[in-house]
């Protein structure tokens, strides 16, 4: 009998923990395609290990997948490797107007940061969460529009549970830099003009969640009109099988910019978050009574 329950307990330990996998390692990951070439893997779980991003085995329809092993012997699951369709993009950081058309013809403003724009195509993102009516407050879909550059007039700062705010107005006479084409839960997305200067800025390669570690990182936002990067520490990171815009935890550290802002404030979210000299995601809200911490979406979500 003893020897029983010396034999029944390691093996219901490995039952359990091959359902617990089964259920919580995601079902499809999407990474860069530099990231598949390496040989470090995907899986960032302790007890399993999988063969390197390389040895991908390939299913119908040229489909990658990866298998997951528990302790490296026991299979545990496939998961499908899609890869995304750019990695090279232009950085944003700019404070953006935006002027949106709903479904039914409702005209909304909002105010937020453009993320990244794809130099192939012009196409960009900006946000990070759903546009908000400047105006109401309310969230909304918006499938057209407009994009314009703003002129920070002055900053009415972070302070407890209130929300700071840019005080601006649209630069060079309301001149639009580009077209919105859609918006969802992560933000709005269109096309800039060939004209706009907004895609001369720095290029910079995208890296997914598989990556972004807690410890030190850069915001690239506005601040009195100019673009620039400040010290931010991503303090949490959430590993999350689907989408969501609050999956890291960040910490703005740079003294300057809590003394000009108060932390975080409304016209920031879309910021890029930059580790590791690469774009791992935007900033989207602000943590209530404590506007120095904020949440971020990983960049994988804003690209696929």
């Amino acid at each position: 009998m003893k020897y029983f329950k010396f034999v029944l307990v390691p093996i219901c330990m490995v039952l359990t923990m091959y359902v617990f996998f089964q259920v919580n390692l995601p079902s499809d990951v999407v990474i860069t395609e530099s990231e598949f070439s390496r040989s470090r893997p995907i899986s960032t779980q302790k007890l399993v290990s999988q063969k390197t991003n390389k040895d991908a085995s390939v299913g119908d329809n040229e489909t990658r997948f990866i298998e997951v092993k528990l302790f490296g012997l026991i299979p545990v699951k496939k998961i499908k490797v899609d890869i995304m369709p750019f990695e090279d993009v232009v950085v944003g950081g700019r404070l953006l107007g935006f002027y949106g058309v709903t479904e039914d013809k409702q005209v909304v403003t909002g105010l937020g940061t453009i993320t990244y724009i794809n130099p192939e195509n012009l196409n960009f993102a900006a946000l990070g969460h759903k546009m908000k009516n400047y105006e109401t407050g309310e969230s909304v879909d918006i499938n057209g529009g407009k994009i314009y550059k703003n002129n920070v007039l002055g900053i009415e700062k972070s302070k407890g549970k209130r929300v700071g705010v840019y005080k601006s107005s649209l630069k060079d006479g309301g001149s639009p830099e580009g077209e919105i084409h859609s918006s969802n839960a992560f933000g709005v997305y269109g096309c800039l003009y060939q004209a706009s200067d907004l895609k001369d800025g720095d290029a910079m390669k995208l890296s997914s969640r598989h990556n972004v570690m807690p410890g030190r990182a850069k915001l690239r936002t506005t601040l009195g009109g100019e673009v620039r990067d400040f010290d931010i520490e991503i303090i949490k990171t959430r590993f999350q099988k689907k989408p969501s815009n609050k999956g890291m935890i960040i910490r703005i550290t740079d003294k300057e910019l809590i003394f000009a802002t108060g932390g975080i404030i409304h016209g920031m979210s879309g910021s890029p978050i930059i580790q590791n000299g690469k774009i791992v995601g935007a900033l989207t809200h602000v943590v209530l009574g404590d506007s120095s911490k904020g949440y971020g979406i990983y960049i994988d979500f804003l690209v696929s």
